[in-house]
């Protein structure tokens, strides 16, 4: 329900008809009248504190001149001096009033965004009474009672909260807000709303601003370097898990489609790219901001207020492709859905690295004031559950955005006002996540990829998939220096895959059990091998059901990898060897083994390869990788060689 649609239009019609006719106005008096107009036409050129001068003068004139409280009231908001904004608005609370609704309507709207809520819901009591003529004032009244009444039980039932500053490493003298960091947690990137000189005006500017992990705290931001940073506005970023891309929100660009756009730019050699603007469907000719990146490296939420959505502004969500020299494709633009859309202002998503927990703020859903944070999970088919509040006091009466979380969901990230005292500016708190709200817990895999004869670093594509679901978790393309970054989600079991043109593929997997200690990261260097005769490397997401050479489901993911290695190169002749612990005889384990590198076969061939660039052998316990424990199961395995090109 949109809180401020009468207010709005009763102080526009108040100061555009001024003009026209003074009989608008509640007093008689010439110089009060004339004050207000002076007033108004400071208001219009920004020159607040004469227009409050003039205001009061006014007001000295006629202490009844309702119009002039309101005016002022308008005011003070705009410079968020709220407790002055109330008491102008209770000066002009007089039940003889023509829009006497209207002012209890601001009165309780700004007493709630204070945090003063026994004392909104009071003026809401009143509003009901007074309204009782209009149904909907009633109804609105009821709302807001419904509001004052969540909001006062959330504040008898805080959350446990420690709340620590990131300090003046981090913080500045300005508005910091919107942190994002990598899923290493060791670089933290925030938006800074810096002052700027402009001729004699001063403003206020957008930028980035960068810090890294230092002991046991962080090295002092910086601002980031052009092309990134611009004498324009960018921020709401989000970070790619590794680090590696930068989405951004970017206001007045030359290239923009709209007023603002979301732009791409990836870290290199040298240092940040040229942001691209990837154009339609994610931007249009309307509002587009607050990108966050999935860890899977397809999906992008972000904000906007186009068409087809539910509310002012809508959380949405583009399906994406990114090919191995960062060219970008949009395939498909959705709307999150009624669910986490509401009539007014949804923003500043945060999708987790878990792909399955959103955090975002919304003013329309039950709050404590203006934005609070709000979080929603997946369920088991995929569709987003009721979004919770999160709670006091990591939500407050101010404004809460930008919120982060570390991979593990123990610890977040996020901006407020709420503790800088008389500031009033926004810092970067970290505060422990209660368990409640944290995500999945997810750990990352890290390493490099090479060239296996000379260590040369490769760009390589790599897929990780969930093994019971068949379903792909993550897919992106290690850095130009090689190191590459994946999210781990724990409780599942996963199929890792890399792959590069003119190399044979790399697989492995992963099973992470919840109970397993997942502070220190996985660590492994990948080496590719090049195609030669030769050459040969172990399939380990081959699988097969005990005792025999049936293969599993979870075997297809690695499988279809071959097929479509296969056919990418026509005049490769391979061998399919096929390896047994030392359970069983002789004979027994080599007739075993033969019969799964068949079934390997059998399912190359029923997916288009040739049989005859298939040959097969069953080595049994013939070639263990581990003699001294010949029932390991490391030594059984399915191996593919190169025979001849």
């Amino acid at each position: 329900m949109n809180k401020f649609w009468i207010y709005n239009i009763v102080f526009l019609f108040l100061l555009a008809g001024f003009d026209s006719s003074a009989q608008l106005l509640s007093t008689s008096k010439k110089s009060a009248q004339k004050a207000y107009a002076e007033a108004r036409d400071k208001y219009f050129t920004r020159q607040y504190d004469e227009a409050i001068d003039l205001l009061d003068k006014a007001i000295k004139k006629d202490k009844s001149f309702s119009e002039a409280y309101w005016f002022k009231a308008t005011i003070y908001e705009i410079n968020r001096q709220y407790d002055k904004q109330i008491n102008a608005l209770k000066a002009a609370d007089n039940p003889s009033y023509t829009y006497y609704d209207e002012t209890l309507i601001k009165l309780g709207t700004a007493l709630f965004n204070e945090g003063r809520y026994s004392e909104a819901k009071d003026i809401y009591n009143t509003l009901e009474k007074y309204g009782a003529r209009n149904s909907n004032l009633v109804q609105y009244a009821r709302y807001n009672q419904r509001r004052c009444d969540f909001a006062l039980n959330l504040v008898a039932h805080p959350e446990p909260f420690q709340p620590e500053n990131l300090g003046p490493e981090v913080n500045t003298e300005y508005d910091d807000y919107w942190p994002v960091i990598s899923a290493d947690e060791n670089r933290l990137i925030t938006t800074v709303l810096v002052e700027t000189k402009r001729g004699n005006l001063t403003e206020y500017q957008e930028d980035f601003y960068e810090s890294y992990r230092k002991d046991s705290g962080w090295s002092k931001s910086v601002p980031l370097a052009a092309p990134l940073n611009s004498p324009n506005n960018e921020g709401a970023q989000s970070l790619s898990p590794d680090g590696e891309i930068l989405f951004f929100s970017a206001c007045n660009r030359a290239e923009g489609s709209g007023k603002c756009d979301i732009f791409i730019s990836f870290h290199t050699a040298s240092g940040w790219s040229e942001p691209v603007n990837p154009g339609s469907p994610l931007n249009t000719t309307y509002w587009e901001a607050h990108p966050s990146m999935s860890s899977d490296g397809h999906t992008l939420y972000f904000c906007s207020n186009r068409p087809g959505g539910y509310g002012k502004r809508d959380i949405w969500i583009a399906n994406l492709e990114i090919s191995a020299d960062r060219q970008i494709k949009i395939v498909e633009v959705k709307n999150a859905g009624p669910v986490i859309n509401t009539e007014e202002d949804e923003v500043s998503p945060y999708i987790h690295f878990d792909d399955q927990t959103l955090y975002f703020s919304s003013d329309g859903h039950m709050g404590l004031g203006r934005h609070d944070i709000f979080m929603s999970r997946k369920d088991s088919a995929g569709e987003w559950q009721e979004p919770e509040n999160i709670g006091y006091p990591i939500n407050s009466h101010r404004d809460e955005i930008g919120f982060t979380v570390n991979a593990l969901g123990t610890r977040a990230y996020y901006a407020s006002e709420a503790f800088s005292g008389e500031r009033k500016d926004k810092d970067i708190y970290a505060i422990p996540l209660p368990q409640k709200f944290q995500p999945i817990p997810v750990t990352y895999f890290k390493g490099n990829i090479y060239n296996a004869d000379n260590n040369k670093a490769l760009v390589a594509e790599f897929e990780l998939t969930d093994l019971e679901e068949g379903r792909q978790v993550s897919k992106a393309h290690s850095a130009e220096d090689g190191t590459f970054l994946l999210c781990l989600p724990v409780g599942r079991n996963y199929a890792l895959n890399v792959s590069k043109e003119g190399y044979m593929f790399y697989s492995d997997r992963f099973t992470l059990s919840e109970q397993q200690d997942f502070t220190e990261p996985v660590n492994k260097d990948i080496p590719l091998q090049p195609m030669k005769a030769g050459t040969k490397i172990e399939l380990k997401n081959i699988y097969f059901e005990f005792d025999s050479y049936a293969l599993k489901k979870e075997s297809f993911i690695e499988l279809n990898k071959l097929v479509a290695l296969l056919k990418n190169n026509p005049s490769v002749i391979i061998e399919i060897g096929g390896h047994t612990d030392g359970k069983g005889t002789d004979e027994y384990n080599r007739e075993l083994s033969q019969n799964r590198a068949e079934s390997v076969k059998e399912y190359l061939i029923n997916n288009g390869i040739k049989p005859e660039r298939l040959q097969t052998k069953g080595y049994g316990f013939s070639q263990p990788l581990d003699k001294e424990n010949p029932y390991d199961g490391i030594n059984r395995r399915t191996e593919l060689k190169i025979i001849s090109m």
